[in-house]
This record gives C-alpha cells, sequence and structure tokens, in this order.
C-alpha cells in the first residue's frame, strides 16, 4: 500500500485514495490560518478519530476492524512524532468499512442479500470521505457501484485487489 506525505510531515493514507483520486483528507473543513495547530493532529488523536468513527459504522456482520491501520503511525522510522490533517483517521475507518461491504458483495449469494448489501455500499456517498473525492475519483465510484448493481462484480473486485489489505 503506497503511504502520501501530507503537509506537516505525516504518512497518513487513504486506502482507495489513489483509485479514486482522493484530493483532500480535511472533512471539508479549511485550517484557521492565525492558529498553527488548526486542522493537525497528533497520532494519537487521529486514532481516537478513527476508532471514534468504528463505533459510528457498521461491519457485515462477519467483518472485524483492523484497530491500528498502518496508516495512523504515532511516529516515522526515525521516531518523529508524526501529525496528520483533520479527518484522516475518520476517513481511514471509512475506507475500511468500504472494503468490509465490498467484500461481503463479492463473497455472497446473488440474491437478496447482495442487494442489500449493495445498498449498503451505495452510501459511501453519503460519508465525509466523498466530500473530498475529485470529480474523476466520483466518477470511478459510481461506475463501479454501478457495474456492480448491473451484476458485474469485476471492477470492484478489482479495486477490492489493489486497495484493500
Amino acid at each position: 500500500m503506497p503511504l502520501i506525505r501530507r503537509p506537516v510531515r505525516t504518512t497518513a493514507t487513504c486506502l482507495l485514495g489513489i483509485l479514486i483520486g482522493l484530493t483532500s483528507c480535511t472533512n471539508g473543513r479549511s485550517a484557521d490560518a492565525t492558529d498553527p495547530r488548526s486542522g493537525v493532529l497528533t497520532g494519537r488523536e487521529a486514532q481516537r478519530e478513527f476508532r471514534s468513527e468504528t463505533e459510528r459504522l457498521h461491519l457485515p456482520a462477519d467483518a472485524r476492524w483492523d484497530l491500528d491501520p498502518i496508516q495512523l503511525v504515532l511516529t516515522d522510522e526515525s521516531g518523529e512524532p508524526q501529525f496528520y490533517e483533520e479527518g484522516v483517521g475518520a476517513q481511514t475507518a471509512q475506507f475500511q468499512w468500504y472494503c468490509a461491504w465490498g467484500r461481503a458483495v463479492i463473497d455472497g449469494s446473488d440474491g437478496p442479500q447482495r442487494r442489500s448489501d449493495l445498498d449498503v455500499l451505495a452510501s459511501f456517498v453519503d460519508l465525509s470521505v466523498w466530500e473530498d473525492l475529485d470529480s474523476i475519483g466520483r466518477a470511478e465510484y459510481e461506475q463501479v457501484q454501478r457495474q456492480a448493481e448491473l451484476g458485474n462484480l469485476h471492477p470492484l473486485s478489482q479495486v477490492l485487489a489493489r486497495s484493500c489489505a
């Protein structure tokens, strides 16, 4: 999984960021120019944000959260503290959520349960991460979703293979 350097020396990544063109993990909020710490989280704060989002979102019955995501490290290799943009923790959880529901769609049997899982997966557009996708990322997501709803699970399978650990 590639790591993307973010401003303020972060190593945060968003699981599907490369595929769907994630342009920012700021949750649509802008930093206060007068406060150098505004919009910036320590590694522990980003981890708390992640855990808070895992409590809000629900996974399929057989899925489990990775409660120690590699995207949210406390320090880099040299021991320097890492800082994250506000929203990175929550959006890391949202991408785990997407991967879990995508797997449920792929692994489930055709019929009412798959339709239900696809409906849940479609609610990705209601998560904060959607606000930070550029038009290319949104179009890619919508195409994958549309194909899955038509019964073609190959594009979704490719997304999961490339982007979900």
